[in-house]
């Protein structure tokens, strides 16, 4: 790539001019119709993209287009000095226009038909689109058999569906999310997505091609590629791609290169419309523009024909980039023959070339006179093209460059007549394209649902052209901005099939279409959203992605927090652990704090001053609804105090997130956060002012509310009674179910709409979220109707983004505590007799580190595996009601009392019981050891204890090198080899 750029600088452009035709298809306009056009897309100077049809029609001296968005009640309109262009999309199915010939024309138009005559000064034509028209003969580049068609092999883009990786795998999977269909245009934003279409490229081929981007443009577009899209074969294609600031025509291949400059990309105007003219064999490609001028030409000098390969592929390295059309026809081999001034060229179908001038058509012969002034013919059918010179024939070469005048005697009948329409302030200049490849250049006089009224610049009088026949309208001249953004601030209406920004206009009483409207920036008038609208209005994007620099700090930052976590926590005792979280420690004090927001099971999340809770009611002040109470039942979290939430260690969340099978008919119903982090499972009894009243094993408790920063509701299900609680303790009682859990899949549920109506959600500032049916607009104020909450309320200052309809949201994260969800505890089995008989080593945990947990101690304390490091450890995982379990203890204790304590540690760790009837059982068996209280299951589940009992033994580096499940006569034996070999190290036997 250096050696090719290094070849740019020194400015090789290439060779000799090939004739180039510019050939494009599709429907005619009886196979279409308005109503049944597909949705288009206008584009601005601006860079915004709004879907839609052309509508009502506008005939005024400052010409506008109106624009009808399909989720809009009313068209926009815009100034066409505003307008960049608009497109509909062209179906592949579409024939290319009918025509004996195509008329190429000094501006890049072109039209199709049959030549009927011919004279000094014009040339007749009689099309199937527009009639028989008169073409002054000075404006007359090329003319080329055309014969409907038939030469053309590709047409597109076409559907996304039909592009893909690779010529066996062409699904719309493959590009979901980096690639979007907008009026038949391929579009993209992602950093390196890629396009491949298997085409049908031929050996000899012409190339219509529009590209577009918006800001800087970066990418590459590859012309013969294989159908595996091999790297091979996509380096060593004909490339048109961005170097720097220019656009450049590219081939590398073998030990040769060639290098083409196409001029800076800021002379495009942010597109590129081409003419190319390949062949593969001979490895030459020409790059004309629409009119005709040359604007490169790279050739290999090879040896031996080149492979001829039938795919393309773009990329889009960097940037914007659109693909906007693309057209393809087979050619015969080009020929060499050069015009000279004055001289038409034929080019004839047996490859030889004739010269002179072009004087008339004789039924379907062509006659020319050459130097000696001697006449001879030529049959139409055997013509490929001829180059008319840019010199009127006759008597004299000097002729007058105007028209013959109406009525004049050289002038001939055609479908034309005398333009009866007013003087009309004329407009700014467009170049229409058809589906069926005609192209006008001239000034729009009129735009129509149905039809558009042109004044072409290259025929006589005005031309209404089919709405339905329309493939763009491109505005000449129209000068895109390269920074999109405005400075304004304005929000950024994003839809399926575009976007724009604009500004939200205030409810008009007077008018009926619809509540809330919305008026694009470069628009004169504003439009009502239709209560179907499906979009998004983004006010202010996310954050950057974080760096490797931030997240450095952020994890340094989370260890501090977790080390601080973990040093309270192994104070140990209930008590301790609640005095610590929640007593008015200088830690856990907080200035002033102010209620913050009530979080709905919906997924909302609503500005609020929490006053009260008790069993049933949520009291709250708002000034967002004139709601005051909601049931609990509807609610998912409150947040009591200002400021960043406190970070939950995924360990402790799991832990108070596992129900142990003890607590299953009396579950805890909500999670206590402090300000400082610390968390408190619980049943809540109470909120007030000053304090929150919670219930937690049987104890009855009085937080002080300024240390608690907010309150999360853990089931749907209605505790039991304080009655039954009092009968039967709650930390003894064994139930097989559990009630349904709150969070299941609630954040995904909206509220049920009241009435019809256009329904908006708002992500607002500090992560608040709200929800209603629109109503009216007032002084940047939504206002409409919320089925829990009535009337609501959204500020539109507050606002980070606005969902309509069922648009998902870009910009907020998933809603908090969704996926705060209790799991039981799972049910431990008895391990089948004789399990422990084996060596230990059949586990699939043998040989990995040992999961680390802390666990409090039945005689107090607190016990953690990382910290036994150095002596061997060896967990016994138990219950009370466990016959093996009972049988096996006592083995395990006298074998690994054996050993010196100082090297091997026994923790028989008990499963999901309270410390009662653990101590009984220890003074049945008459055995002591330390014990453990997994009362969550955590740590069982972690060591895959579904069957117990569970011997694991660690060795002195935290690996498991033995895990024993069950009991037997060969419990010990086989116990205290495994320990023997791990303190000396031995390899297991």
């Amino acid at each position: 790539m250096r050696r090719l750029q290094s070849i740019a600088t020194a400015g090789r452009l290439g060779f000799a001019c090939l004739a180039v035709l510019s050939l494009v298809a599709p429907a005619p306009a009886d196979d279409r119709s308005s109503a049944d056009a597909p949705v288009g897309l206008l584009r601005t100077v601006n860079g915004d993209q709004i879907a839609g049809k052309l509508s009502a029609s506008v005939d005024e001296p400052d010409l506008s287009v109106a624009w009808q968005h399909p989720q809009f009640a009313e068209p926009f309109r815009f100034d066409l000095a505003k307008v960049y262009d608009f497109a509909f999309p062209t179906d592949e199915s579409d024939p290319p226009a009918r025509g004996a010939f195509l008329v190429e024309l000094a501006q890049g138009d072109r039209l199709f038909g049959s030549i009927v005559d011919v004279d000094s000064s014009t040339v007749t034509l009689d099309t199937p689109a527009f009639g028989k028209r008169s073409i002054a003969r000075k404006t007359i580049r090329r003319i080329s058999n055309w014969d409907d068609g038939k030469a053309v092999v590709f047409t597109g883009p076409g559907e996304i569906g039909d592009w893909g990786e690779n010529d066996s795998e062409q699904v719309w999977q493959q590009l979901e999310g980096r690639w979007q269909m907008r009026g038949g245009r391929l579009t993209t934003d992602q950093e390196g997505a890629a396009l491949f279409r298997q085409i049908g490229l031929p050996a000899h081929a012409r190339i219509e091609l529009e590209l577009s981007w918006a800001d800087d443009p970066n990418f590459v577009l590859a012309i013969g590629v294989d159908r595996g899209n091999s790297k091979s074969s996509y380096e060593n294609a004909f490339r048109i791609e961005v170097w720097q600031d220019q656009l450049v025509l590219v081939r590398e291949w073998e030990d040769m290169a060639d290098v083409a400059s196409l001029g800076p990309t800021s002379h495009w105007n942010g597109q590129a419309k081409l003419t190319i003219d390949l062949d593969q064999k001979s490895s030459r490609m020409v790059v004309s523009s629409f009119q005709g001028e040359e604007l490169g030409v790279i050739q290999l000098q090879t040896t031996a024909p080149c492979p001829v390969h039938p795919s393309i592929r773009l990329t889009n390295i960097k940037g914007n980039t659109s693909l906007d059309f693309l057209r393809v026809l087979e050619l015969a081999a080009p020929a060499d023959a050069e015009p000279s001034a004055g001289i038409d060229v034929f080019y004839l179908t047996d490859g030889s070339t004739r010269q002179g001038t072009w004087t008339g058509i004789d039924g379907d012969q062509w006659t020319l006179k050459d130097s000696q002034q001697q006449e001879s013919s030529i049959a139409a059918d055997q013509l490929i093209s001829v180059n008319l010179s840019s010199t009127e024939t006759g008597e004299s070469s000097d002729a007058d460059d105007t028209d013959p005048p109406q009525g004049s005697a050289d002038e001939k009948p055609t479908d034309e007549k005398p333009s009866d329409e007013k003087p009309t302030e004329k407009g700014p200049e467009v170049q229409i394209a058809t589906h069926g490849g005609h192209r006008l250049t001239g000034v729009l006089i009129q735009t129509g649902k149905d039809q558009v009224t042109l004044e072409p610049t290259s025929l006589q009088n005005r031309l209404s052209i089919p709405v339905a026949d329309l493939r763009s309208v491109s505005i000449t001249g129209a000068a895109r901005q390269n920074d999109s953004k405005p400075s304004s601030g304005l929000p950024r209406l994003e839809t399926d099939n575009g976007q724009f920004y604009g500004r939200l206009i205030d409810t008009d009483p007077a008018s009926d279409s619809g509540p809330i409207r919305f008026e694009p920036r470069d628009a004169t008038a504003a439009a009502a959203f239709l209560p179907s609208f499906s979009g998004r209005l983004v006010y202010r994007d996310p954050p950057p992605p974080e760096t490797p620099a931030m997240r450095q700090q952020r994890l340094q930052r989370e260890a501090a927090e977790k080390r601080a976590r973990q040093a309270r926590q192994r104070r140990g005792g209930l008590m301790n652990v609640i005095v610590n979280a929640f007593s008015n420690q200088p830690e856990n004090r907080v200035a002033a704090p102010t209620p913050r927001s009530v979080h709905l099971r919906t997924g909302e999340v609503i500005p609020a001053k929490v006053q009260s809770i008790d069993e049933n009611v949520v009291t709250f002040e708002s000034e967002s609804t004139t709601q005051t109470t909601l049931p609990t039942e509807k609610v998912r979290v409150v947040q009591l105090a200002v400021g960043s939430d406190p970070q939950v260690d995924p360990v402790d969340r799991e832990r108070l997130l596992t129900v142990p099978r003890i607590r299953k008919k009396n579950p805890p119903t909500h999670l206590i956060v402090a300000t400082n982090g610390d968390l408190l499972r619980c049943r809540l009894i109470r909120l007030s002012d000053e304090t929150l009243e919670v219930q937690t094993r049987l104890e009855t408790i009085e937080i002080p509310r300024s240390v608690v920063s907010k309150i999360i509701w853990l089931w749907e299900k209605a505790p039991e009674s304080d009655d039954d609680a009092e009968e039967t303790d709650p930390k003894e009682t064994e139930v097989d179910e559990a009630p349904q859990n709150l969070a299941d899949d609630d954040a995904s549920k909206e509220p049920e709409a009241a009435g019809e109506g256009l329904e908006v959600r708002a992500v607002l500032r500090g992560g608040n979220r709200m929800s209603l049916v629109a109503e009216k607009l007032s002084d940047g104020v939504l206002i409409g109707h919320h089925p829990l909450l009535g009337e609501a309320k959204i500020t539109l200052a507050d606002v980070d983004e606005l969902m309509f309809g069922d648009a998902p949201s870009k910009t907020a994260d998933p809603p908090a505590y969704s996926d705060w969800k209790l799991l039981d505890a799972p049910e431990p089995m008895l391990a089948e007799d004789g399990e422990g008989g084996d060596n230990g080593t059949g586990s699939a945990l043998v040989g990995t580190q040992a999961e680390d947990f802390t666990l409090d101690l039945l005689d107090g304390g607190r016990f953690r595996v990382s910290e036994q490091q150095g002596k061997v450890l060896v967990l016994d995982f138990w219950a009370t009601w466990c016959g093996p379990c009972l049988q096996a203890m006592p083995v395990i204790e006298e074998t690994v009392g054996e050993f010196d304590s100082d090297e091997v540690r026994l923790v028989a760790v008990n499963l999901q019981e309270t410390a009662e009837p653990i101590r009984k059982t220890l003074e049945r068996l008459n055995i002591s050891p330390d014990v453990a209280l997994d009362i969550d299951g955590v740590a069982a589940a972690r060591y895959q204890a579904n069957a117990i009992p569970q011997t694991v033994v660690i060795d002195r580096t935290g690996k498991i090198v033995r895990l024993f499940v069950g009991g037997g006569p060969k419990l010990g034996d086989n116990l205290r080899q495994a320990i023997e070999e791990t303190l000396s190290d031995k390899p297991p036997t």
